[in-house]
């Protein structure tokens, strides 16, 4: 993995990994996929959910997949403690 692809995969720099805005992105994702579902979930819903705009949510995740992933990780994390 070059540091291209290592960089996209981390926090955006200067922010932490587990900051208050990734926080509140990661809290009105799960919101907005519990209501709708995943394939019904849109990115611009999500940002409205969280009350970040759109170009912030890029700047924490790529697309939709990498935010569920997120969030299945994070919770794969609590199960496993």
């Amino acid at each position: 993995m070059d540091t291209q692809e290592t960089r996209s995969l981390s926090a955006p720099e200067g922010r932490s990994s587990e900051g208050p805005k990734r926080r509140q992105i990661i809290d009105g994702a799960c919101r907005v996929f519990l209501e709708r579902g995943f394939d019904a979930a849109s990115m611009g819903e999500i940002a409205r959910e969280a009350a970040v705009s759109k170009g912030t949510l890029y700047v924490y995740f790529k697309s939709k997949e990498e935010l569920f992933a997120a969030i299945v990780a994070g919770q794969c994390s609590l199960q496993g403690e």
